[in-house]
């Protein structure tokens, strides 16, 4: 029996949804029985809501999150690591990297370091066949243009010990030489002269004036400045930035041909890529060079000294003559700093004993290192030339170090070198050895009193001309 929906309400059932009685079971007492519920209702379902604007907002705020993430994804790591863009900006960063080098090196910074005077350390070792020699060797200069030189040199049964001094003329942009060598004793049997031995651990003079005989001041080669050099190498930083550190197709030199793939080399993760030649943009780029390179004083000294200007001599317009357009080199960024890490050309033919590599092997930090490698073969001779150089712009020291490697007729001939230049404070003493030989006193008691003779009648008449 339903409730009379005309008589007074039922209160709602505050213990949970409503069960109704199955067949036998006796009605729920007056007042107590299911309310009255509209029409459509079924049980244990919900009214639907629509969204609150607070919902709204939440969905709105992720779905923004979302695609900011994405975005930012895009555009801090995809895009930029995409190979095309690696390339322009590893061409770019190079190239600021090269303008803030050049502008260190010729920096009063620099100039202010090494005012004091500079210190070179350094050691040596040759081997052929079964003959081995090394040796190290130190010279130290101040701020008036004196320094001292000293050697240690290996020969296998002996070593020498060699001493220098190099006062400062007052007269003469040239110093006075002077120069001893100690342990010779024995070795002027080995060459057929045995009065070598007399001049062993005796110092030498060389005067100012034998250089200064042998380069005239009016007339002369005039003196390379550092900030000629300084020229020269912003002139090409500036020519490069135009053609070879861009991607602009007007003017490119090179362009990428293909991308390989992610590499490691020398303990870096690089990309690597094949890049070709654009023979007209290189040979602008070659003739834009030439001729601001012949507008340096750099210039004005190679042709007073080679009667001939330097683009000229080292023929720079041809060197894209012989390429056909559709040659490929190799080159590695580094992944992480964004800069060329490695450039190597090699030959088609011969790949692996002809080629040339420059390379820029930096970890970031003070430490700047570069590297240059090349190798060749002609007349049954390889070799193999390889240079290391290394600027710290914390500590202001320059570090070399060099490796030539020769296999010629079955004879492997190594040499190596390592030095270190840094700015030095330290007292030099250039006192005047007492007892000290002329240069031509030497030579005479060698044996050769007529050639020194000849020779500076030769200088005289040089000087005079």
């Amino acid at each position: 029996m339903q409730p009379n929906s005309s008589g007074p309400s039922t209160p709602s059932n505050p213990q949970g949804p409503v069960v109704y009685p199955s067949a036998g079971t006796p009605p729920p007492p007056p007042g107590a029985g299911a309310p009255a519920q509209p029409h459509g209702f079924t049980p244990n379902s919900a009214p639907s809501k629509k969204p609150t604007k607070r919902r709204l907002l939440m969905l709105a705020g992720t779905t923004f999150i979302f695609a900011a993430a994405l975005a930012t994804y895009a555009f801090a790591y995809y895009l930029p690591n995409k190979p095309e863009n690696v390339w322009k900006s590893a061409l770019s960063n190079t190239s600021k990297g090269y303008d803030r080098l050049t502008e260190y090196t010729s920096s009063d910074e620099l100039k202010k370091q090494y005012e004091k005077g500079s210190q070179v350390d350094g050691s040596y070792e040759v081997t052929s066949g079964d003959v081995t020699t090394d040796g190290s060797f130190n010279i130290l200069s101040d701020d008036k243009s004196n320094a001292t030189f000293s050697a240690d040199l290996g020969l296998g049964v002996s070593r020498l010990e060699v001493s220098g001094i190099a006062k400062k003329s007052s007269t003469s942009e040239f110093p006075d030489l002077y120069v001893k060598v100690d342990g010779i004793t024995g070795f002027g049997d080995l060459f057929g002269l045995p009065q070598l031995d007399n001049l062993n651990d005796k110092w030498i003079s060389i005067d100012h004036t034998l250089v200064d005989m042998a380069i005239p001041e009016e007339g002369g080669t005039p003196a390379l400045t550092e900030k000629d050099m300084n020229e020269v190498v912003d002139v090409f930083g500036k020519v490069s930035d135009k053609y070879i550190f861009t991607t602009e197709p007007e003017n490119a030199a090179f362009s990428v041909k293909e991308y390989v793939g992610e590499e490691k080399q020398d303990g870096k993760t690089t990309m690597h890529y094949k890049i070709s030649p654009n023979k007209s943009n290189f040979k602008r780029f070659l003739a834009e060079l030439s001729t601001e390179l012949d507008k340096t004083e750099f210039n004005k000294w190679f042709e007073k000294t080679y009667s001939k200007p330097l683009s000229e001599a080292i023929a720079i317009e041809k060197a894209a003559d012989n390429l056909k357009g559709s040659e490929t080199f190799d080159a590695w960024v580094n992944k992480d700093t964004k800069l060329l890490h490695k450039l190597r050309f090699t030959d088609s033919k011969q790949p692996k004993k002809k080629y040339a590599e420059l390379m820029f092997n930096y970890d970031g930090g003070s430490k700047m290192p570069f590297s240059f490698k090349v190798a060749g073969t002609e007349d049954n001779e390889d070799t193999i030339l390889d240079l290391d150089v290394t600027l710290d712009t914390d500590s202001h020291t320059f570090t070399l170090k060099g490796d030539l490697d020769t296999t010629s007729d079955g004879q492997n001939t190594k040499m190596a070198i390592d030095a270190t230049i840094k700015p030095s404070d330290k007292a030099v003493s250039v006192e005047i050895p007492e007892g000290a030989l002329s240069l031509a006193q030497a030579m005479q008691a060698l044996g050769f009193g007529d050639y020194i003779n000849n020779l500076e009648s030769s200088l005289q008449n040089l000087e005079s001309l």
